[in-house]
Protein backbone atom coordinates (compact mmCIF):
# COMPACT_ATOMS: atom_id res chain seq x y z
CA UNK A 1 0.00 0.00 0.00
CA UNK A 2 2.30 2.70 -1.36
CA UNK A 3 1.73 6.32 -2.31
CA UNK A 4 2.42 7.82 -5.84
CA UNK A 5 5.29 9.16 -7.14
CA UNK A 6 4.16 12.97 -6.64
CA UNK A 7 3.15 11.97 -2.88
CA UNK A 8 6.65 10.40 -2.24
CA UNK A 9 8.10 13.68 -3.38
CA UNK A 10 6.09 16.34 -1.47
CA UNK A 11 6.47 13.36 1.81
CA UNK A 12 10.64 13.76 1.71
CA UNK A 13 10.12 17.35 2.32
CA UNK A 14 7.28 17.31 5.20
CA UNK A 15 7.89 15.34 8.66
CA UNK A 16 4.54 13.10 7.89
CA UNK A 17 1.85 12.63 5.23
CA UNK A 18 -1.37 10.93 5.19
CA UNK A 19 -2.98 9.48 1.74
CA UNK A 20 -6.30 7.08 1.61
CA UNK A 21 -6.55 4.67 -1.52
CA UNK A 22 -8.44 1.82 -2.50
CA UNK A 23 -6.30 -0.66 -4.11
CA UNK A 24 -7.42 -3.26 -6.82
CA UNK A 25 -4.40 -4.60 -8.38
CA UNK A 26 -0.96 -5.85 -6.90
CA UNK A 27 1.40 -3.47 -5.74
CA UNK A 28 4.98 -4.23 -6.10
CA UNK A 29 7.56 -4.70 -3.40
CA UNK A 30 9.21 -1.05 -2.49
CA UNK A 31 10.80 0.14 0.42
CA UNK A 32 11.12 3.91 2.11
CA UNK A 33 12.72 5.54 4.55
CA UNK A 34 10.20 6.88 6.71
CA UNK A 35 7.66 4.50 9.48
CA UNK A 36 4.27 3.90 7.50
CA UNK A 37 1.12 3.11 9.67
CA UNK A 38 -1.32 1.21 6.90
CA UNK A 39 -4.94 1.31 8.85
CA UNK A 40 -7.09 -1.01 6.90
CA UNK A 41 -10.26 0.63 6.35
CA UNK A 42 -12.23 -2.03 4.34
CA UNK A 43 -10.97 -4.95 2.61
CA UNK A 44 -8.20 -7.80 3.07
CA UNK A 45 -4.94 -8.12 1.50
CA UNK A 46 -1.50 -9.89 1.97
CA UNK A 47 1.48 -7.75 2.75
CA UNK A 48 4.55 -9.05 1.35
CA UNK A 49 7.83 -8.02 3.07
CA UNK A 50 11.30 -10.12 1.74
CA UNK A 51 10.68 -13.01 4.31
CA UNK A 52 7.08 -13.62 5.42
CA UNK A 53 3.98 -12.18 4.68
CA UNK A 54 0.89 -10.96 6.26
CA UNK A 55 -2.71 -11.15 6.32
CA UNK A 56 -4.58 -7.97 6.65
CA UNK A 57 -8.04 -6.93 7.01
CA UNK A 58 -11.06 -4.17 8.05
CA UNK A 59 -9.73 -3.18 11.69
CA UNK A 60 -5.74 -4.35 11.19
CA UNK A 61 -2.92 -1.01 11.61
CA UNK A 62 0.03 -2.56 10.18
CA UNK A 63 3.07 -0.50 11.03
CA UNK A 64 6.27 -0.89 8.85
CA UNK A 65 9.72 0.07 9.75
CA UNK A 66 11.91 2.27 7.68
CA UNK A 67 13.50 0.93 4.65
CA UNK A 68 11.27 -2.54 4.30
CA UNK A 69 10.74 -3.84 1.51
CA UNK A 70 6.79 -3.91 1.04
CA UNK A 71 4.07 -4.86 -1.53
CA UNK A 72 0.51 -5.48 -1.44
CA UNK A 73 -1.82 -8.34 -3.17
CA UNK A 74 -5.35 -7.17 -2.34
CA UNK A 75 -8.36 -9.60 -2.18
CA UNK A 76 -10.46 -8.22 -4.70
CA UNK A 77 -10.22 -4.58 -2.86
CA UNK A 78 -8.99 -2.96 0.04
CA UNK A 79 -8.96 0.76 1.31
CA UNK A 80 -5.98 1.88 3.08
CA UNK A 81 -5.15 5.14 4.83
CA UNK A 82 -1.14 5.33 5.30
CA UNK A 83 0.45 7.69 7.36
CA UNK A 84 3.76 8.63 6.66
CA UNK A 85 6.40 9.45 9.46
CA UNK A 86 9.86 11.06 8.92
CA UNK A 87 12.08 8.51 10.91
CA UNK A 88 14.26 11.71 12.38
CA UNK A 89 10.71 13.14 13.16
CA UNK A 90 10.05 9.82 15.17
CA UNK A 91 13.42 10.22 16.58
CA UNK A 92 13.12 13.97 17.75
CA UNK A 93 9.62 12.84 19.52
CA UNK A 94 10.82 10.04 21.49
CA UNK A 95 14.05 11.60 22.62
CA UNK A 96 12.41 14.84 24.00
CA UNK A 97 8.96 12.64 25.06
CA UNK A 98 11.87 10.77 27.44
CA UNK A 99 14.87 13.28 28.08
CA UNK A 100 14.90 11.77 31.70
CA UNK A 101 16.53 8.18 30.17
CA UNK A 102 18.59 9.13 27.15
CA UNK A 103 21.97 10.89 26.92
CA UNK A 104 21.87 11.52 22.80
CA UNK A 105 19.80 10.50 19.80
CA UNK A 106 21.96 7.32 19.59
CA UNK A 107 20.00 5.74 22.91
CA UNK A 108 16.90 6.23 20.97
CA UNK A 109 18.17 4.12 18.14
CA UNK A 110 19.38 1.69 19.71
CA UNK A 111 15.98 1.52 22.09
CA UNK A 112 14.12 1.33 18.94
CA UNK A 113 16.18 -1.58 17.35
CA UNK A 114 16.08 -3.63 20.78
CA UNK A 115 12.59 -3.00 21.52
CA UNK A 116 10.69 -3.05 17.84
CA UNK A 117 12.93 -5.45 15.74
CA UNK A 118 10.61 -6.68 13.92
CA UNK A 119 10.40 -4.87 10.21
CA UNK A 120 6.61 -5.50 10.09
CA UNK A 121 4.17 -5.60 13.22
CA UNK A 122 0.63 -6.49 12.78
CA UNK A 123 -2.22 -5.31 15.06
CA UNK A 124 -5.56 -6.60 15.38
CA UNK A 125 -6.82 -3.00 16.47
CA UNK A 126 -10.14 -3.84 15.44
CA UNK A 127 -13.28 -2.86 13.13
CA UNK A 128 -14.89 -0.49 15.95
CA UNK A 129 -11.59 0.65 16.80
CA UNK A 130 -10.57 2.13 13.44
CA UNK A 131 -14.03 3.62 12.42
CA UNK A 132 -13.49 5.94 15.85
CA UNK A 133 -10.55 7.08 14.34
CA UNK A 134 -12.04 7.59 11.13
CA UNK A 135 -12.47 11.55 11.31
CA UNK A 136 -8.92 11.82 12.00
CA UNK A 137 -7.80 9.52 9.44
CA UNK A 138 -9.59 11.45 6.65
CA UNK A 139 -8.58 15.20 8.41
CA UNK A 140 -5.00 13.74 8.00
CA UNK A 141 -5.58 13.00 4.32
CA UNK A 142 -7.18 16.37 3.55
CA UNK A 143 -4.57 18.19 5.24
CA UNK A 144 -2.12 16.43 3.11
CA UNK A 145 -3.70 17.04 -0.25
CA UNK A 146 -4.22 20.94 1.32
CA UNK A 147 -0.17 21.84 0.55
CA UNK A 148 2.20 22.67 3.15
CA UNK A 149 1.29 25.53 5.40
CA UNK A 150 1.98 26.28 9.27
CA UNK A 151 -1.93 26.49 10.00
CA UNK A 152 -1.84 22.96 8.56
CA UNK A 153 1.39 21.80 9.98
CA UNK A 154 -0.06 22.30 13.48
CA UNK A 155 -3.37 21.09 13.19
CA UNK A 156 -1.73 18.06 11.35
CA UNK A 157 1.10 17.13 14.71
CA UNK A 158 -2.19 17.24 16.87
CA UNK A 159 -4.21 14.74 14.82
CA UNK A 160 -1.08 12.67 14.75
CA UNK A 161 -0.29 12.87 18.31
CA UNK A 162 -4.29 11.72 19.60
CA UNK A 163 -3.74 8.60 16.47
CA UNK A 164 -0.53 7.69 17.90
CA UNK A 165 -1.51 8.01 21.50
CA UNK A 166 -4.27 5.63 20.56
CA UNK A 167 -1.86 2.81 18.93
CA UNK A 168 1.41 3.57 19.88
CA UNK A 169 0.33 1.26 23.09
CA UNK A 170 -0.96 -1.23 21.63
CA UNK A 171 2.62 -2.43 19.99
CA UNK A 172 4.26 -5.39 21.36
CA UNK A 173 7.88 -4.18 22.82
CA UNK A 174 10.48 -6.93 23.22
CA UNK A 175 12.13 -7.77 26.69
CA UNK A 176 15.16 -4.92 26.48
CA UNK A 177 18.93 -6.51 25.86
CA UNK A 178 21.76 -5.02 28.15
CA UNK A 179 24.36 -6.01 24.89
CA UNK A 180 24.94 -2.74 23.10
CA UNK A 181 27.59 -4.65 21.25
CA UNK A 182 27.14 -3.43 17.33
CA UNK A 183 25.58 -0.34 18.17
CA UNK A 184 26.72 2.93 16.00
CA UNK A 185 27.33 2.74 12.48
CA UNK A 186 26.07 -0.52 12.13
CA UNK A 187 22.19 0.85 12.98
CA UNK A 188 22.05 2.54 9.46
CA UNK A 189 22.11 -1.07 7.95
CA UNK A 190 18.33 -1.29 7.14
CA UNK A 191 16.32 -4.59 8.68
CA UNK A 192 15.79 -5.86 5.27
CA UNK A 193 17.81 -5.50 1.89
CA UNK A 194 17.21 -2.22 0.01
CA UNK A 195 15.72 -2.73 -3.52
CA UNK A 196 18.51 -2.05 -5.94
CA UNK A 197 21.82 -3.79 -5.63
CA UNK A 198 23.73 -0.55 -6.84
CA UNK A 199 22.18 1.15 -3.72
CA UNK A 200 23.53 -1.67 -1.59
CA UNK A 201 27.05 -1.20 -3.39
CA UNK A 202 27.32 2.55 -2.73
CA UNK A 203 26.36 1.97 0.96
CA UNK A 204 29.17 -0.89 1.30
CA UNK A 205 31.71 1.49 -0.38
CA UNK A 206 31.01 4.52 2.19
CA UNK A 207 30.90 2.40 5.37
CA UNK A 208 34.29 0.94 4.38
CA UNK A 209 36.05 4.04 3.62
CA UNK A 210 34.28 6.85 5.38
CA UNK A 211 37.12 9.65 5.68
CA UNK A 212 37.50 9.45 1.49
CA UNK A 213 36.57 12.58 0.08
CA UNK A 214 33.52 10.97 -2.14
CA UNK A 215 31.51 12.74 -4.61
CA UNK A 216 28.24 11.87 -6.41
CA UNK A 217 29.97 11.27 -9.79
CA UNK A 218 32.58 8.44 -8.67
CA UNK A 219 29.91 6.61 -6.46
CA UNK A 220 27.77 7.01 -9.87
CA UNK A 221 30.30 5.64 -12.01
CA UNK A 222 30.92 3.09 -9.90
CA UNK A 223 27.93 1.71 -10.31
CA UNK A 224 27.28 2.52 -13.93
CA UNK A 225 24.17 4.87 -12.63
CA UNK A 226 23.72 8.39 -14.03
CA UNK A 227 23.89 10.94 -10.73
CA UNK A 228 20.42 11.34 -10.75
CA UNK A 229 19.26 7.77 -10.74
CA UNK A 230 21.78 7.00 -8.15
CA UNK A 231 20.21 10.08 -5.67
CA UNK A 232 16.79 8.19 -6.99
CA UNK A 233 17.63 4.49 -6.20
CA UNK A 234 19.70 5.41 -2.76
CA UNK A 235 16.62 7.73 -1.31
CA UNK A 236 14.02 5.08 -2.60
CA UNK A 237 16.29 2.40 -0.58
CA UNK A 238 17.67 4.40 2.57
CA UNK A 239 15.56 7.45 2.90
CA UNK A 240 18.62 9.63 2.82
CA UNK A 241 20.81 10.77 -0.03
CA UNK A 242 24.34 9.25 0.18
CA UNK A 243 25.89 12.76 1.62
CA UNK A 244 23.16 12.71 4.43
CA UNK A 245 24.29 8.66 4.77
CA UNK A 246 27.74 9.32 4.53
CA UNK A 247 27.46 12.06 7.51
CA UNK A 248 25.88 10.01 9.85
CA UNK A 249 28.58 7.18 8.90
CA UNK A 250 30.81 9.68 10.39
CA UNK A 251 28.91 11.24 12.75
CA UNK A 252 28.53 7.76 14.75
CA UNK A 253 32.21 6.65 13.75
CA UNK A 254 32.62 9.47 15.87
CA UNK A 255 30.56 8.82 18.68
CA UNK A 256 32.71 5.70 18.89
CA UNK A 257 35.83 7.45 19.05
CA UNK A 258 34.54 9.61 21.55
CA UNK A 259 33.77 7.05 24.29
CA UNK A 260 36.62 4.35 23.41
CA UNK A 261 39.17 6.96 23.04
CA UNK A 262 41.36 10.12 24.46
CA UNK A 263 41.94 11.31 20.80
CA UNK A 264 41.34 15.44 20.92
CA UNK A 265 38.38 15.97 18.73
CA UNK A 266 40.16 17.38 16.36
CA UNK A 267 42.28 15.04 15.34
CA UNK A 268 38.95 12.51 15.78
CA UNK A 269 37.24 14.89 12.83
CA UNK A 270 40.22 13.80 11.02
CA UNK A 271 40.42 10.38 11.34
CA UNK A 272 36.39 10.01 10.15
CA UNK A 273 37.21 12.49 7.25
CA UNK A 274 36.35 16.38 8.38
CA UNK A 275 39.70 18.39 8.34
CA UNK A 276 37.61 21.02 9.37
CA UNK A 277 37.42 20.50 13.15
CA UNK A 278 34.65 22.90 13.82
CA UNK A 279 32.40 21.51 10.57
CA UNK A 280 32.64 18.37 12.33
CA UNK A 281 31.46 19.49 15.81
CA UNK A 282 28.55 20.90 14.13
CA UNK A 283 27.32 17.85 12.23
CA UNK A 284 28.08 15.51 14.99
CA UNK A 285 25.84 17.95 17.48
CA UNK A 286 22.79 17.78 14.55
CA UNK A 287 22.88 14.07 14.63
CA UNK A 288 23.81 13.61 18.17
CA UNK A 289 21.78 16.45 19.75
CA UNK A 290 24.93 17.26 21.75
CA UNK A 291 28.40 18.79 20.78
CA UNK A 292 31.12 16.19 21.38
CA UNK A 293 33.23 17.55 24.63
CA UNK A 294 29.24 17.11 25.89
CA UNK A 295 29.14 13.96 24.99
CA UNK A 296 32.02 12.40 26.05
CA UNK A 297 31.28 14.04 29.12
CA UNK A 298 27.62 12.56 29.60
CA UNK A 299 29.25 8.89 28.32
CA UNK A 300 32.28 9.17 30.71
CA UNK A 301 30.01 10.44 34.06
CA UNK A 302 28.44 6.92 33.36
CA UNK A 303 31.28 4.69 33.60
CA UNK A 304 33.21 3.86 36.15
CA UNK A 305 36.61 5.96 37.34
CA UNK A 306 39.46 4.15 34.77
CA UNK A 307 41.33 5.25 31.73
CA UNK A 308 39.62 4.62 28.63
CA UNK A 309 42.14 5.09 26.27
CA UNK A 310 42.42 2.58 22.63
CA UNK A 311 40.02 0.62 25.38
CA UNK A 312 36.97 -0.43 23.52
CA UNK A 313 33.56 0.10 25.03
CA UNK A 314 31.98 -3.59 24.07
CA UNK A 315 33.76 -6.31 25.52
CA UNK A 316 32.86 -9.90 24.81
CA UNK A 317 34.55 -10.73 27.94
CA UNK A 318 31.66 -11.64 30.94
CA UNK A 319 33.26 -9.24 33.51
CA UNK A 320 33.47 -6.44 31.25
CA UNK A 321 29.53 -6.86 30.16
CA UNK A 322 28.93 -6.69 34.05
CA UNK A 323 29.55 -2.59 33.78
CA UNK A 324 28.64 -2.34 30.15
CA UNK A 325 27.55 1.53 28.59
CA UNK A 326 24.46 -0.02 28.59
CA UNK A 327 24.46 -0.88 32.52
CA UNK A 328 25.90 2.65 33.74
CA UNK A 329 23.26 4.46 31.77
CA UNK A 330 20.56 2.39 33.75
CA UNK A 331 22.43 3.89 36.97
CA UNK A 332 21.97 7.27 35.29
CA UNK A 333 18.24 6.98 34.82
CA UNK A 334 17.77 4.87 38.20
CA UNK A 335 19.65 8.27 39.69
CA UNK A 336 17.64 11.13 37.46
Amino acid sequence: MEMGASERGRQRHVPFHAATTIFNQEVAPVAYGCVKFVVVRSGQARLLSEDDEYHVAVGDIAIVSPNTICGTIPQESVSATTVYVNEDYVLDQLFWQHADKFITRRDVVWFIETHYPEPIQLIHFGERAVLRLSRILDELACLSEGGNSESRLHRFQALLSIFLDEVVPTLKARKESTDRSGAGAQSLAPLHRPTRSEARSVAEQLRRNISRRWTLSELSQSVHLSESQLRRVFIEAYGKTPSAFLRILRTDRMADLLRQTDLPISRICQEVGWEDPAYGSMQFRRRAGVNPQRYRKNYRRTQPAQSTTETPCFSEDPVAKASSPRDAFEQVVDQG
